[in-house]
């Protein structure tokens, strides 16, 4: 009988030890777990601080290069990264969706309805070489300077066949101080009204000229017949 209960209370002892070591595995893991964490959330933050300070130098770096004066870019240039994917390489557009700018008044007519498109942008339908278009232009004003802009007009104003003026950066720097306070893009109507009334006055200073070299001339003759 003693020896029964000596076995069992063995048998009590080793089966507490089993728990009391499951138990004791089971905070080690919980330990270790704990631990993983933490070199976890450590590393993250060097990590996070890492990214932060060659973020920080990228950002200084950046705002410095942004102090240099960019390289020049010719009339041709800006028109491949400014124009091309819509009107195209040949000036030719796509057909009733973006314009072309190929034998058309809008492109060789009056440069400063020219240079307003581009400045403000423009909006609403219009005809080109008989086929319609509706859509609307984006502005670029605030992206060229005048000196680009000028360049990038005189190019397709003489490119593709195109027999146009060239356009000066005064030009340019006179139409944009003249249209600073707008902020909408122009109509279709307002340009077209505008080139009407810009074709009237040259027409009617033309005519003065004319009159004036007229009227000098004959005061000239009448007084060498005196």
């Amino acid at each position: 009988m003693k020896s029964l209960t000596n076995r069992i209370a063995k048998m009590q002892r080793e089966k507490n030890f089993c728990k009391s070591g499951r138990s004791y595995s089971r905070r080690m893991q919980f330990a270790a777990l704990c631990l993983a964490g933490l070199v976890g959330i450590v590393g993250a933050g060097a990590a996070y601080e890492d990214v932060s300070s060659q973020s920080g130098r990228l950002h200084s770096e950046t705002a410095v290069s942004g102090d240099r004066t960019p390289p020049v870019q010719d009339g041709a240039e800006i028109y491949q990264a400014r124009c091309l994917s819509c009107h195209q390489a040949n000036g030719g557009g796509v057909p009733g969706v973006f314009p072309p700018l190929v034998g058309t008044e809008w492109v060789t007519g009056d440069e400063e309805v020219l240079i307003r498109v581009v400045l403000n942008g423009m909006t609403g339908e219009m005809e080109v070489n008989g086929l319609s278009y509706s859509g609307a232009m984006p502005p670029w004003g605030a992206f060229l300077t005048d000196e680009e802009m000028a360049d990038l007009l005189t190019y397709i104003r003489t490119e593709w066949n195109n027999d146009a003026s060239e356009i000066t950066s005064e030009t340019v720097a006179k139409v944009r101080e003249a249209v600073a306070d707008r902020k909408e893009p122009w109509t279709v109507e307002e340009l077209e009204a505008l080139r009407e009334a810009r074709e009237k006055a040259k027409a009617e200073a033309a005519q003065a000229k004319a009159a004036e070299e007229t009227a000098a001339k004959t005061t000239t003759e009448a007084e060498e017949e005196k």
